[in-house]
């Protein structure tokens, strides 16, 4: 079984899917640790990160092209916005969560690679990278990642913690 999981910022991609292959025991893949990574590396946040637009291409390429050889092994999990798209025959979810919990949540979680001053550099952060991400991958590959229709199962993150949305997940892939 392949999972991929997608989602507005801050609904808790990463935190799932590592608990998800946990749980059934399979790899577990991020896309977005890649753009971290870089962005520590480099001393950046992740907004600035679009702001160099062959940086910006040159990590999809690379997170592209090791999405398409995920599609020759099985048994993983994988957060990335674009999962959906380049993973075939995988079940397709997506986390939602509304705008001011999702800035409340990256405020708190204290990653090295967003640091803000105050929470409305993180909400300015947060509209910026969400359009910039949805203009590019509409441009670049006809597809909007926001797009409930593409996605097989939907999660409200809002109301309910790592564990919850795990366990609801798990019980609608079994079904």
């Amino acid at each position: 079984m392949r999972i991929c999981i997608g989602g507005d910022i801050g609904s808790g991609k990463s935190s799932v899917a590592k608990e998800i292959a946990k749980k059934l025991n399979y790899e577990c893949y991020l896309g977005s640790k890649i753009y971290r990574d870089y962005v520590i590396k480099h001393d950046m946040t992740m907004l600035e990160i679009v702001n160099y637009p062959e940086i910006i291409s040159k990590i999809d390429k690379e997170i592209d092209e090791y999405q398409e050889s995920l599609n020759k092994k099985d048994n993983f999990v994988i957060d990335s916005r674009l999962g959906y798209f380049f993973i075939k025959n995988s079940i397709k979810i997506y986390l939602k969560t509304s705008f001011n919990v999702a800035t409340n949540r990256i405020f708190n979680a204290n990653r090295e690679s967003e640091k803000y001053s105050n929470i409305n550099e993180l909400k300015n952060e947060i509209i910026n990278r969400t359009k910039e991400e949805s203009q590019r991958f509409l441009s670049l590959y006809k597809t909007d990642p926001h797009n409930l229709k593409n996605f097989d199962i939907i999660i409200d993150t809002n109301e309910i913690n790592i564990d919850e949305t795990v366990k609801k997940i798990l019980e609608q892939i079994k079904q």
